[in-house]
């Protein structure tokens, strides 16, 4: 049993359980063209763009065009860990998603990071997670050293 949450670029949300849900009904899959019924509604859609991973989609329903998200009970899981929020500091700082054990710390204060770069291994729920920085700049401080207990939304390492 798969459950998926569809959410609009309007803020709408739909849930569907893939095996119980009766209100939604692939009735047609031609290409990129779609027609479904949904809560007795009938709908004509036309695939226009999609994201690599198949999350994100640009749709037109009924001659209307959407943006969609597509999560899976995986992404739905990730969100509420957390592990999604990004960060409200300014300088784009290493939060913790996640309460945690750090591992290893794999910069050091002064260094210059890129966007992306791997900053820090956080063990959490007996697996090691990398967490990147969030953007380029300099690292100007590195909150807890290696071993040390860390709670979800905690400043790891500041970077301006």
């Amino acid at each position: 049993m798969e459950t998926y949450v569809i959410t609009s670029e309007l803020g709408n949300k739909i849930e569907l359980n893939t095996e119980s849900d009766k209100s939604f009904n692939l009735l047609q899959r031609q290409g990129d063209f779609l027609k479904f019924k949904f809560e007795n509604k009938i709908y004509q859609a036309e695939i226009i763009s999609y994201s690599k991973d198949g999350k994100e989609l640009e749709v037109i329903i009924n001659n209307q065009t959407l943006k969609l998200n597509l999560k899976d009970s995986l992404d739905q899981l990730i969100d509420q860990m957390g592990m999604n929020d990004v960060s409200d500091s300014d300088g784009g700082d290493v939060i913790s998603p996640m309460p945690g054990l750090i591992l290893k710390i794999l910069v050091e204060e002064g260094q210059e990071v890129e966007k992306g770069q791997e900053m820090l291994v956080l063990e959490a729920m007996k697996m090691e997670n990398l967490l990147k920085a969030p953007s380029s700049g300099t690292v100007t401080s590195i909150k807890f050293p290696p071993s040390t207990s860390v709670n979800k939304g905690d400043l790891l390492i500041k970077i301006d």
